[in-house]
C-alpha cells in the first residue's frame, strides 16, 4: 500500500504532477523528496508545538513515513533535528501510538555510539521527536568511495557499531535495520548507529499486523524474512552482513533479488578470506558464526564480535583520525536520522555502479571522487575538500608509522559493484550542508 499522501506526488519545486513511482520531476529535474522552503502545514504545526523550546527552520528531508526538519535550541546553543510523522501516517490506526512508544524506547538509550533522542512531543494531530544533529556522513557513502576498508578502519567502525547495539540489547531494544546507511561517521571519528525508527523492545507485542516484514532485506536475518518475531540475534546477523561488506568489499550474497533471498535463507556464507586473504582467520570465523541461519547458533551477545573486531585495530587514535577523514571528504555534510520506509515494507536493493580505479595520488583522488559523487541535495566546497585532503594525509602518515603500508594498499582498491539495500518510499538518509557555526536564529541548512 502506498502511504504517501496525494500532495507528496506533486513536485515540491515546480508543482508538476509526479508518477506513482517517479524519483525525479520530468519538468525541473528535482528529486521527488527534495525539500523546499514554504509554509508547509506540518512545519507550521511543529513551530507551534515546539514554540519556546526549539526554533524550527525548515524541512530537510522526507520519506514515505516521516519528515525531518532542521532546528536550533537557543537555550543550549546547539542544532537539533526534529522528526515528525506525516499527517496521513499519523492519522492511521495505532501509528501514532507505535511512533511514540518506540521514540520513548530509543530516548532511553544514552551511548556514545547511538544517536541521541532528546525528547518526544505529541498532540492530537502531530507526533514528533527531537534528536541529535550529526555532522558527518554515512558509512554507506564512505564505502562507495573506498571498499573494502582498511582492516583497522573497518575493525574500529564495526566494534563501535557493535558496542552501540549491545547497549541497546542490554536494555531490551532491537534495532531491526542494521546496515551501512544507518551508521554515521562523525567528524570526531566516531561511528554512531542511527535510525531506530523501526526498533522495538524484545517481548513487547507489535502494534503492526502479525507477519509483517520490516527492514532492508539485503541485510535482513532469515527469521525476519520469514516474518517471525525477532530478537537481538537478528541485529547480530545484519551486523555480520555489514561486517562482510566492510571488510571483504561486497555483500556475502549477490545476484538477482530472488537469488539473494534464497541465499540468505538456505545457503552458507562464503569465507571473507576467499575474497581478501589478509583478513585474520579468527575474524573470518567470527563473522561466519554471526551469519548462521539459526539464531541459536550465533553468539549469545555481541561482546565476542566486539573483541574480534578490536584485534584489527593496532592504533585506535590514528585510526580514529582516519575515520574523521572519511566524514570530511565531502563538504562538512550533516546527516540526521534516516527517514525509514513506511512500516510494513521491505526495502528492495539497488545495484551500485562499479567505481573507477583509484589513481596513485591517493588522498587527492579520494577528494576528487567525492566531489563527483555529491548528490543534488548536497553542496561542496573546494576549501572543505582541501581540508579533507589534509586530514587524510596526516592521518595516513600516522598510521603508516604505526601499522605499515596497509592503508595505501587498501585505499587504492575500488569498490566492486554489488546489490545493496536502499530505502523504499523515500531517501535512505538525509544530508544537507552544515553551516560553519551554529546559527543564532533559525536559518537554512542547505
Amino acid at each position: 500500500m502506498d502511504t504517501t499522501t496525494a500532495s507528496a506526488r506533486r513536485c515540491r519545486h515546480c508543482g508538476a504532477d509526479l508518477g506513482p513511482s517517479s524519483s525525479f520531476c520530468s519538468r525541473c529535474g528535482a528529486t521527488a523528496t527534495s525539500p523546499v522552503e514554504g509554509d508547509d502545514p506540518l512545519l507550521l504545526r511543529l513551530r507551534e508545538l515546539y514554540k519556546g523550546e526549539y526554533e524550527i527552520d525548515r524541512e530537510i528531508g522526507r520519506g514515505g513515513m516521516a519528515a525531518v526538519f532542521a532546528a536550533f535550541d537557543p537555550a543550549l546553543q546547539r542544532r537539533v533535528a526534529i522528526k515528525a510523522l506525516l499527517p496521513g501516517i499519523a492519522a492511521e490506526r495505532d501509528m501514532g501510538e507505535r511512533f511514540l512508544r518506540e521514540a520513548r524506547t530509543v530516548a532511553a538509550l544514552q551511548h556514545p555510539h547511538v544517536v541521541t533522542v532528546y525528547g518526544v512531543r505529541a498532540d492530537d494531530a502531530t507526533q514528533a521527536l527531537a534528536m541529535q544533529f550529526v555532522e558527518g556522513r554515512s558509512l554507506d557513502a564512505a564505502l562507495q568511495e573506498r571498499s573494502p576498508m582498511p582492516l583497522p578502519v573497518g575493525g574500529l567502525v564495526l566494534a563501535q557499531v557493535a558496542e552501540g547495539l549491545q547497549h541497546a540489547h542490554d536494555r531490551g531494544v532491537v534495532h531491526r535495520d542494521v546496515k551501512p546507511a544507518n551508521v554515521l561517521l562523525e567528524t570526531d571519528g566516531r561511528a554512531v548507529v542511527s535510525d531506530f525508527g523501526i526498533a522495538r523492545r524484545e517481548g513487547v507485542s507489535r502494534l503492526t499486523d502479525t507477519g509483517m516484514v520490516v527492514g532492508t532485506w539485503a541485510y535482513m536475518s532469515p527469521e525476519q524474512r520469514n516474518g517471525e518475531d525477532v530478537t537481538a540475534a537478528a541485529d547480530q546477523y545484519e551486523l555480520g552482513v555489514m561486517a562482510f561488506e566492510v571488510l571483504a568489499g561486497r555483500l556475502p550474497f549477490v545476484g538477482t533479488p530472488s537469488e539473494m533471498l534464497r541465499a540468505h535463507l538456505y545457503e552458507s556464507s562464503p569465507s571473507m578470506r576467499s575474497l581478501r586473504p589478509d583478513i585474520p582467520a579468527h575474524v573470518d570465523a567470527t563473522v561466519l558464526r554471526m551469519l548462521e541461519k539459526s539464531p541459536a547458533k550465533r553468539y549469545p551477545s555481541l561482546r565476542e564480535p566486539i573483541r574480534a573486531f578490536r584485534t584489527l585495530v593496532p592504533d585506535e587514535k590514528a585510526t580514529t583520525q582516519l575515520i574523521a577523514g572519511l566524514s570530511l571528504v565531502q563538504k562538512m555534510t550533516t546527516r540526521v536520522l534516516a527517514v525509514p520506509a513506511a512500516v510494513g515494507t521491505a526495502a528492495a536493493p539497488t545495484v551500485r555502479a562499479a567505481q573507477a580505479p583509484a589513481a596513485a595520488s591517493g588522498a587527492a583522488t579520494a577528494a576528487g571522487t567525492a566531489a563527483a559523487m555529491v548528490p543534488p541535495t548536497q553542496v561542496t566546497s573546494s576549501s572543505a575538500t582541501g581540508g579533507a585532503r589534509r586530514v587524510w594525509a596526516v592521518a595516513a602518515a600516522l598510521v603508516l608509522v604505526s601499522g605499515g603500508a596497509w592503508w595505501w594498499q587498501a585505499s587504492r582498491s575500488p569498490r566492486p559493484a554489488a546489490a545493496t539495500g536502499a530505502g523504499a518510499g523515500g531517501a535512505a538518509g538525509v544530508t544537507a550542508a552544515a553551516p560553519s557555526a551554529p546559527p543564532a536564529a533559525a536559518t537554512s541548512t542547505d
